[in-house]
């Protein structure tokens, strides 16, 4: 088994990693406006809620791509309070005692409107979030509801799944209206066709395309820079002979695209088209045609297989000279969207140790973080068996249950219930349902419990885990008791297990110690070390890998630190 650390910002290592290669995911990732680790780049130092959680949205979706469909994502947050810093940081607060407790200290003030952080104002292009220095006042529109009073409960780990859950674009076309633009241009100006290439004695070659010609360069580049695709060329100039025999008043350009990244662009615009709907039809039917095998001298396409692409090319070049086409059974052209994440569970993990909390004497104490599994398909591999409650005679050391005792007391008939049902029948029916229910009154006790009880989402005996002290300077460890859970439930034999907020490498000690293999991801060079440190005077040696090599090596730091002196 093995634990690799990759150093770096979270998304960025994410990309490094396969696709459907990870079993299980057990995070906890930083929490909004709790504490300035100090490194540039850093999550949870979003000026706003908002960008906070869309940050994490953006996260996920790189975790989504890189687990396997049956994976499991087990996270934690912990909810705060909207509250201003009291002057103090949590450094020093620790420092001058042992209170480490959570939310106490916020680097910047959390009260305020909740921002939508992709919202534009009329007139304005893109998204420039990332560009926007980090002090400068958000410009997003407020969300409905969205204002953070003082000692407001934030409620972020709810608006976080419920924000994971929503379906979302992947196409190249990130805004709405700038693909309602495109498809309103390409509806007037330009064109959706198939080209053929005739291969000499093979099978020609049928290729959906998508272009632009115009005389305004400005509108050809924005085709460019919405898509992120393809580039502007010239095609003509002024007092050039077109095919056509008719002299050109103006340079002319185009934009074009072919293929499967035309389709793409295609399948984005598709909603919004109405002149050139038909062609988009014919011109994704022609894309999916593509998945059998492509010609080659040794291996010609079947013959029907041509036959049909030979009908999809002469009906959209019919379509483009305007022309009346029967479209009989023609594939639907499906959104670029994701569905979003299933929320497949809530946990309640209580802390029996949490620290004390002065507010407690006006609401509750919080003693308790959330945990959610989260899966991107809906199934998941589920170990049921293995995370069994052990069988008792008592539940929690709760006394029997009497449900006549109370009757009786007030002299009433104890085989009724308060509501003067006779007891034995099941709500909602006049009698007892026979079969199972005879069966099982028929078993022993004894061996009803034998067998325990399923995991419930909150077992004193399981979720109430005390937090775990480390000394090596990160301020919020996870209980290795915790991780020890998820993974027993959730990851196959020999699986993989990811943490994208790696920390002080706890989900590592323990998928390691549990013989699993581990990737940790963190953004901070010293967090990485206390994690390797640690994971080693346990387990093994681990290997540190940095994203950027070049740029390490002129701080004299090693690329992939070997075990030992090296990295010591």
């Amino acid at each position: 088994m093995s634990v690799r650390i990759l150093v770096g910002d979270v998304r960025d290592r994410l990309r490094d990693l396969d696709a459907d290669s990870i079993d299980c995911v057990v995070t906890s990732p930083p929490y909004w406006g709790l504490r300035d680790y100090g490194v540039d780049g850093q999550l949870g130092m979003e000026l706003t809620l908002g960008e906070h959680i869309e940050t994490l949205v953006d996260v996920f979706r790189e975790i989504r791509r890189v687990i396997k469909p049956t994976a499991a994502v087990w996270l934690n947050y912990g909810d705060c309070y909207a509250t201003s810093p009291n002057g103090r940081s949590a450094a020093d607060t620790k420092a001058a005692g042992n209170d480490d407790r959570t939310f106490r200290d916020k680097p910047f003030s959390t009260i305020g409107p909740i921002y939508d952080p992709h919202h534009r104002s009329r007139g304005e292009r893109g998204n420039n979030l990332d560009a926007r220095p980090q002090k400068e006042a958000p410009t997003g529109r407020v969300v409905a509801g969205g204002y953070l009073k003082p000692k407001d409960l934030c409620l972020i780990p709810f608006r976080l799944v419920e924000k994971l859950q929503e379906p979302y674009h992947i196409g190249p076309i990130t805004h709405e209206v700038d693909r309602a633009w495109l498809a309103g241009l390409i509806d007037g100006d330009g064109t959706i066709g198939i080209r053929r290439e005739d291969n000499g004695k093979w099978n020609p070659g049928f290729i959906p395309y998508l272009s632009l010609t115009t005389s305004d360069t400005q509108l050809a580049q924005r085709c460019v820079e919405i898509t992120g695709l393809g580039k502007v060329n010239p095609k003509g100039f002024a007092g050039d002979t077109d095919v056509r025999g008719i002299k050109q008043r103006r340079d002319n350009f185009v934009w074009r695209l072919d293929g499967q990244i035309a389709s793409r662009v295609i399948r984005d615009i598709y909603p919004y088209l109405v002149q050139k709907r038909s062609q988009a039809l014919v011109a994704h039917a022609m894309n999916l045609s593509q998945g059998a095998p492509r010609p080659t001298k040794s291996r010609p396409v079947a013959a029907d297989i041509v036959a049909y692409r030979q009908r999809l090319y002469e009906a959209i070049k019919s379509l483009n000279h305007r022309g009346d086409v029967l479209l009989p059974n023609l594939p639907h052209v499906e959104p670029n969207i994701e569905p979003g994440w299933w929320v497949r569970s809530r946990c309640i993990w209580g802390k029996p140790n949490g620290m004390p909390d002065s507010s407690g004497r006006y609401r509750p104490s919080v003693a308790h973080e959330e945990i959610f599994l989260l899966s991107k398909s809906g199934d998941i591999w589920y170990d049921s068996e293995a995370v069994k409650s052990p069988p008792s005679n008592q539940s929690h050391g709760a006394p029997a249950p009497n449900p006549g005792a109370k009757q009786a007391a007030l002299g009433r008939d104890p085989t009724r219930s308060t509501l003067g049902v006779r007891r034995g029948k099941q709500r909602g029916h006049t009698r007892r349902h026979a079969g199972f229910n005879d069966r099982w009154d028929a078993v022993p006790k004894a061996e009803q419990q034998e067998n325990g009880r399923l995991l419930r989402t909150y077992e004193p005996e399981v979720w109430h885990i005390a937090t775990a002290a480390f000394g090596d300077a990160h301020f919020a460890t996870f209980p290795p008791a915790l991780v020890e859970r998820c993974l027993i439930a959730s990851c196959p034999p020999g699986g993989a297990v990811l943490d994208p907020f790696g920390g002080s490498g706890t989900t590592g000690m323990v998928a390691d110690g549990m013989g699993f293999d581990a990737v940790l991801i963190e953004l901070s060079e010293a967090y990485a070390e206390i994690a390797r440190k640690r994971i080693a005077d346990v387990f093994r040696p681990v290997w540190i890998e940095r994203k950027d090599p070049e740029q390490l090596a002129l701080l004299g730091v090693a690329h992939r630190m070997t075990p030992g002196a090296a990295n010591a």
